[in-house]
């Protein structure tokens, strides 16, 4: 009599053990799903900002003129957007992350998230019909709080845009 309830307050707890094992299994799971979401929404919101900055630009572009302020505010992980001119070397406040920054100038990139582990993949991008030089002229790279605004403005007689 006793070995039959010892087997079963062994196998009762083996039971109670598994089923505590699996509700772990089943939380760590659900945390997991849960940060790789997030992280897609933040990679989403970035893209989505890359196209509308973009879109901004181009119509800055082709107008003959323009001054108009373009609203920036993206995740409280993104603390600085910067402009970078990788054909020219770092200097002002923030030179010493050029370096950081050169590393993702590939494929001619001159827009940086900072810091770059909150963009995920998007940590780069190249923003077309920019003045990158003028942008660029005191500090290299040039980066704006986030969030913030930044003003887009082309001279009737420049031929690219420049921010502030």
């Amino acid at each position: 009599m006793r070995d039959k309830r010892a087997n079963e307050s062994v196998g009762m707890s083996v039971n109670v053990i598994f089923s505590i094992f699996l509700i772990v299994v089943f939380i760590s799971v659900a945390f997991v799903a849960i940060n790789f979401f997030l992280k897609m929404n933040n990679s989403g919101q970035i893209g989505n900002f890359y196209e509308d900055f973009q879109e901004e630009i181009d119509n800055a572009w082709a107008s003959s003129g323009t001054s108009k302020t373009f609203e920036v505010d993206l995740s409280n992980k993104i603390e600085y957007l910067c402009f970078m001119d990788s054909e020219s070397s770092g200097r002002g406040i923030w030179e010493e992350s050029y370096g950081n920054f050169s590393v993702y100038s590939f494929g001619g990139a001159n827009f940086f998230v900072y810091p770059l582990s909150a963009a995920g993949d998007l940590k780069s991008k190249e923003v077309k019909h920019l003045n990158i030089s003028q942008i660029t002229h005191e500090n290299n790279p040039y980066c704006i709080q986030n969030p913030s605004t930044i003003q887009i403005t082309k001279d009737v007689y420049s031929q690219l845009v420049e921010i502030s």
